[in-house]
């Protein structure tokens, strides 16, 4: 029997078939990713770990099992706090970690079970911020009554500029008005937006600062929830008028910001003053001061006539003090007169600047906008006017189709 086994124990061992262990994991994690696939995952975080890479690493748990799970870069997709014991919905996808043969699931999104995340993640950023003060009433400063600089960031191409300009141009043309771009929507929005805000202030740019953008889901407005660009509008040492969406949507910068104006065209208003308005200021100016120079004629007069009845001989005083008297009618009427004269000059003034400040001056003097008819973007360059292509013409007076031969 001895000699039977020591020929067995001999025999070539390339007639034993076998895997390595990397192949046996590697056939594991194919049959994984394969069969299980993406899926959804709804259980409670149990030894939750932060890398200082910015990974996560963390066990979901229910009452019959614990599954591992890794996300990889969760700064950019993390929207809320995560904390052990919160019950989260996870999606990702199985796989398998070769080096200690055991499987885990690989998160890209998760959420909390009955709270939208980006619900929580306002919320929770919504109380920080209270908490730190930034929403303080106290911290708000005035916004000029009669500004004659506006710098407003947005979109150099959305709706809600040319709603502000079109208010802008019919109430008060005599703004200044700056237009800083930024897109207002995506990843690359908040730091657009910050950069906007610090150049404006660095180089004081305007009078008051106007955040704008139309309205769209909470998703299209969360840029404007974004933490570096709410503290961005806290610190703005030029007052800020947070414009963002409709009337029903908030974000974080309406808190943060000196204002908050329902939508685009309200901030318009808020931050120019209808000509006709101007005009019976300064009218109602005019009818104060003439009231009050002739206020002071009339009590000038009544002291003189008390005068001349307690004088009995000093006529030679009395004449003086006649003189004087019509001396001061003579310029108060003069000043008056010089006053309402600078008034009416300063009125024609505004008036002019209006006019030339007007964003349909440039089209009146003869040059026409070509846009698509579609999306109304601008046709910029020649390259873009491809024979056949229709397009959309913009006159000061109007708008016609065309296309290009």
């Amino acid at each position: 029997m001895s000699e039977q086994f020591q020929i067995q124990f001999d025999a070539p061992k390339s007639s034993r078939p076998s895997l390595s262990v990397t192949q046996v994991t590697a056939k594991i994690k194919g049959l994984l990713e394969s069969e299980v696939g993406e899926v959804w995952v709804k259980g409670e975080i149990s030894g939750y770990k932060q890398s200082t890479a910015g990974h996560l690493y963390f066990s979901l748990k229910d009452s019959g099992a614990v599954l591992s799970c890794a996300m990889f870069g969760a700064k950019g997709k993390l929207k809320f706090a995560i904390n052990d014991g919160m019950e989260v919905l996870a999606h990702g996808r199985v796989s398998v970690y070769g080096p200690r043969g055991n499987y885990q699931l690989i998160i890209d999104s998760i959420e909390p079970v009955g709270h939208g995340a980006l619900q929580a993640a306002f919320e929770q950023l919504k109380a920080k911020l209270h908490k730190e003060g930034l929403f303080s009433p106290d911290r708000k400063r005035p916004i000029p009554p009669h500004p004659s600089r506006v710098a407003i960031v947005t979109s150099p191409t959305g709706a809600a500029l040319q709603d502000m300009l079109t208010v802008l141009g019919r109430r008060n043309a005599g703004i200044s008005i700056l237009v800083v771009p930024s897109v207002v929507q995506g990843d690359a929005a908040p730091e657009q937006l910050v950069r906007a805000v610090e150049v404006i202030n660095k180089y004081k740019l305007a009078d008051v600062l106007v955040m704008a953008r139309g309205g769209g889901s909470m998703e299209d407005l969360w840029c404007f929830n974004d933490e570096k660009v709410v503290r961005a509008v806290a610190a703005s040492a030029i007052p800020v008028i947070s414009a963002v969406g409709h009337e029903v949507d908030f974000t974080l910068c309406d808190f943060a910001a000196d204002l908050r104006a329902p939508t685009p065209s309200a901030a318009a208003e808020l931050v120019s003053r209808n000509r006709l308005e101007l005009i019976e200021a300064l009218s109602s100016s005019e009818r104060r001061l003439a009231l009050g120079m002739s206020g002071r004629i009339a009590r000038a007069k009544s002291a003189l006539l008390m005068l001349e009845n307690r004088l009995v001989s000093p006529s030679e005083r009395l004449a003086r003090l006649k003189n004087t008297l019509a001396e001061l009618e003579l310029h108060m009427s003069y000043t008056i007169e010089g006053r309402i004269s600078e008034r009416r000059r300063q009125l024609e003034a505004l008036s002019g600047r209006m006019e030339a400040l007007s964003p349909l001056k440039v089209l009146g003097r003869g040059y026409t906008l070509v846009q698509d008819p579609v999306t109304s973007e601008l046709v910029k360059s020649a390259k873009d006017a491809k024979a056949g292509r229709e397009v959309a013409l913009v006159f000061h007076d109007g708008k016609t189709r065309a296309r290009i031969l």
